[in-house]
């Protein structure tokens, strides 16, 4: 989902292609390829994926409990939240 202060990470525009006809016409005949426009991943998930990639790079093996994998995703989502609250405060579109 993107909002205004967690615009999407990857978004891509909407295009048409032409591709080869193949089965479906005289040989070297063209169709239109529409490819829709897509949001991608918000901003928030790529901020809690790059500070859970950092926390799980320090951690190791060491992290099997499930109440201390639930911890370090939430807290993961927390960092995240603090950094799309700085990039609001710091006046970032």
């Amino acid at each position: 989902m993107t909002t205004k202060n967690a615009p999407a990470a990857f978004p891509t525009a909407g295009y048409t292609e032409l591709r080869p006809a193949g089965n479906m016409g005289p040989v070297g005949a063209t169709i239109e390829h529409h490819v829709k426009p897509q949001d991608g991943m918000s901003l928030r998930d790529y901020f809690a994926a790059q500070a859970l990639t950092g926390m799980l790079a320090n951690q190791g093996d060491s992290v099997k409990d499930n109440d201390a994998i639930r911890a370090i995703a939430g807290f993961s989502y927390d960092l995240a939240d603090a950094m799309l609250e700085a990039r609001k405060n710091r006046g970032a579109e």
